[in-house]
């Protein structure tokens, strides 16, 4: 199954019922948790990058520990995402069961979700933008109720990659939540970063949101 026919399935975001909202979801906006800490010591620059520890957080994806800090990584295809700090991995595949990586900030309520396919795979891609479209046309489905239609935002890129962004809100069983979705064309693939947050809180979670979706990378 494609990440896009995925999206399309009756319960498309969201497994674990404490976890965020996407389409067809109930449940808390959050979860908090406690995860052990982790702690290292000193060393040279040139050994910053080094992975010190690598743990397995999901099955499509491992949590890369070195000096510089944290980053998930996918096991699937050449994508990483850098956890800045309050950023955490979800434990299990608790916000979708097809994600190659997602992680939380409890502290803010936002969540975000990086989900990746062939283009070579999908039998009626467009451009980067016919994608984008088509993969919103989704996610819109989904949703109780459309509060506000998409619009594109000025990102135009993530990290150099070339990238459309669009901002819409929704409601999930009576909770209201704002989404930025972006779609990033590397390596021949596809990937749909998904930042949400409660659209109470979108207004100062938003430059936190944009900053985190900047931190998807290859790998």
């Amino acid at each position: 199954m494609t990440s896009q026919e995925q999206l399309a399935s009756p319960t498309p975001y969201g497994v674990d019922q404490s976890w965020g909202v996407w389409p067809r979801q109930s449940g808390a906006i959050g979860l908090l948790i406690l995860l052990a800490a982790f702690l290292v010591g000193c060393g040279s620059p040139e050994t910053a990058n080094r992975v010190v520890e690598s743990v397995e957080t999901t099955s499509k994806q491992r949590l890369d520990r070195n000096l510089r800090g944290e980053s998930i990584v996918s096991k699937e295809s050449a994508v990483r995402l850098r956890l800045p700090r309050n950023w955490e991995p979800v434990p299990g595949n608790a916000l979708h069961p097809e994600a190659e990586l997602q992680a939380y900030n409890p502290n803010r309520d936002i969540y975000l979700v990086v989900l990746g396919e062939d283009q070579a795979s999908l039998t009626n891609s467009g451009d980067l933008n016919q994608q984008a479209q088509a993969y919103l046309q989704i996610l819109q489905g989904g949703l109780n109720q459309v509060l506000s239609q998409a619009s594109a935002t000025d990102v135009t890129s993530v990290n150099g990659l070339n990238a459309a962004q669009y901002s819409l809100s929704g409601e999930v069983f009576g909770t209201q939540a704002t989404y930025l979705h972006t779609t990033v064309a590397m390596n021949d693939r596809y990937y749909q970063v998904v930042a949400w947050t409660p659209s109470e809180r979108f207004s100062e979670n938003r430059e936190e949101m944009q900053a985190i979706i900047q931190e998807v990378r290859q790998d």
